[in-house]
């Protein structure tokens, strides 16, 4: 099987877990507004927590095995099976096995989306895509992007000191 992976932000999650062990659907709207449909076997309750405000914006990464839908609604559509699902700009945690009852741990950084527009959740998400194909650190990346947050949030504001050659 071939890998997905994808960055964007996350719309939707759902609990099918029985007998203890955890089963969640997640949906993920990408920077380009597509939806990517994956399937984890990693505790979420705490994205779901988070996703009761209508607002909220919680970036995420998903990497996975890709899969094919053989029925239904979506058949013929790619999905990611066995996704491991975490907050943007956190390391992913080696994940307990399925036949096992430990508990799993989530991430304890706050999302960097936290608090942020849907507009500043989008512009995150694509400094991260293309910072993390670039090479770069990720305090460098993170260094950039609260500058470029800072700019757009100042540019809201009427503040236009143009240092990203039109890049917002």
């Amino acid at each position: 099987m071939s890998n997905y992976e994808v960055m964007g932000n996350l719309k939707k999650v759902m609990d099918y877990s029985k007998d203890g062990k955890p089963n969640w659907y997640a949906i993920i709207n990408d920077s380009d507004d597509k939806d990517h449909r994956a399937y984890s076997n990693q505790d979420l309750t705490s994205f779901n927590s988070q996703l009761s405000d209508p607002n909220a914006v919680v970036l995420v990464d998903v990497k996975g095995e890709t899969a094919i839908h053989k029925s239904g609604k979506n058949a013929g559509q790619p999905y990611i099976k066995n996704a491991i699902i975490t907050r943007m700009g956190d390391e992913a945690k080696p994940s307990v096995p399925a036949q096992t009852n430990k508990a799993r741990s989530e991430p304890t950084r706050e999302p960097l989306s936290q608090g942020m527009t849907r507009e500043q959740g989008m512009l995150t998400i694509g400094i991260w895509t293309r910072g993390i194909t670039s090479g770069k650190t990720p305090d460098e990346i993170k260094t950039y992007c609260d500058a470029a947050l800072e700019y757009f949030n100042n540019k809201e504001k009427g503040v236009d000191d143009e240092p990203y050659n039109g890049q917002f």
